[in-house]
């Protein structure tokens, strides 16, 4: 019995179920930080020369969060083993059912090939080679994949993954902007006035979990407006991702892992 026609929208559902929970998780902690979750104060100094902006007051992160994170998570790795799944019913000319199919993902190089091999029987010569160059492994060029892997095992095997708050940009400063506005002065129209604050952002120094009090960043008066931004983001705190931020994460994630359907698709691997 042949493959079975290819149905795009069952082979991308859990896809498309990682999209909705990633928009889900973006749309909660804007609300959480509009509600007052983080409020940043300023203070000048005795003789005006400088303000500081520290942290009033820091919420705990709703329980909600790592959950709707772990959701994610577990809906793209299964994605990926969805796309190999298709890959082999389409190799071996066979609807399945088919046992202990995975997304070859390893840490190392060799571990990877390793994977390949063991699925080579499996797929046509061409699944193989699209496979191959897809670099998931620790230091590929497919290294985000080994992120979500190694994520997914984590939040199978206990409660809640660890998640933290963070700030790593700020607004840019009047004299930075200038400078911006000065580089493409003729050369883009409409350039935003400078106390837009959310426009011109600036990596600054990375806070990371974020207590009250916490001081972001001291400028000099001349170089601050009074809409001065400093984002507050949700960061992993697990080893293998310490830090990153999660919404980004996530979404280069999904939008990596659609781009590879769709590479596969137009290459007719998944018929």
């Amino acid at each position: 019995m042949p493959a079975p026609p290819k149905d795009w929208i069952a082979l991308t559902a859990k896809l498309e179920r990682a999209e909705h929970h990633i928009f889900a998780l973006r749309e909660f902690w804007g609300g959480f930080i509009k509600g007052g979750a983080y409020p940043i104060l300023s203070q000048d100094a005795w003789d005006g020369s400088h303000r500081m902006y520290y942290l009033g007051s820091v919420a705990p992160i709703p329980a909600d969060v790592p959950l709707i994170v772990g959701d994610a998570i577990h809906n793209l790795r299964s994605a990926l083993d969805h796309l190999a799944y298709r890959l082999v019913s389409v190799g071996k000319q066979s609807p399945g059912p088919f046992k202990r199919i995975y997304f070859p993902i390893a840490k190392s190089p060799i571990e990877f090939e390793a994977k390949i091999r063991d699925l080579k029987k499996c797929l046509t010569p061409s699944a193989v080679s699209a496979l191959t160059k897809v670099e998931a492994f620790l230091g590929g060029t497919g290294e985000i994949y080994w992120h979500i892997h190694r994520l997914n095992i984590i939040d199978k095997h206990r409660l809640l993954l660890t998640v933290t708050s963070q700030n790593r940009l700020r607004s840019m400063s009047p004299g930075e902007i200038a400078k911006i506005r000065s580089m493409f002065l003729g050369v883009l129209e409409n350039i935003p006035e400078a106390n837009d604050p959310k426009m011109f952002l600036k990596s600054g120094i990375r806070h990371l979990s974020l207590e009250t009090d916490h001081v972001l960043d001291i400028l000099p008066i001349s170089e601050v407006h009074e809409t001065m931004h400093f984002p507050i983001e949700l960061a992993f705190g697990e080893s293998e991702v310490n830090d990153k931020p999660v919404v980004e994460m996530l979404q280069q994630a999904a939008t990596i892992i659609r781009n590879l359907f769709m590479v596969f698709d137009n290459s007719g691997l998944l018929e």
